[in-house]
């Protein structure tokens, strides 16, 4: 899986800091930058993604608020 082909992630600067990010072993850090990049309409997250059910929920969760909002 490539952050470019797989999750549409074109920007230079996010795709370099999530390379850093896991270059330097903080995966959560890294985690939390493609949900942030992939789910823009959200802006940062208050708290890192520290488990991948973190990162499942809360892509979740925001599907069921669109879905209550249309």
């Amino acid at each position: 899986m490539t952050l470019e082909d797989d999750l549409h992630i074109r920007d230079a600067r996010i795709l370099r800091e999530v390379r850093d990010a896991v270059t330097a072993k903080h995966f959560h850090i890294a985690c939390t930058k493609v949900f942030e990049a992939t789910h823009p309409a959200n802006g940062s997250l208050v708290e890192s993604i520290n488990h991948p059910n973190h990162y499942f929920e809360t892509s979740y969760g925001l599907t069921d608020v669109k879905a209550e909002e249309s």
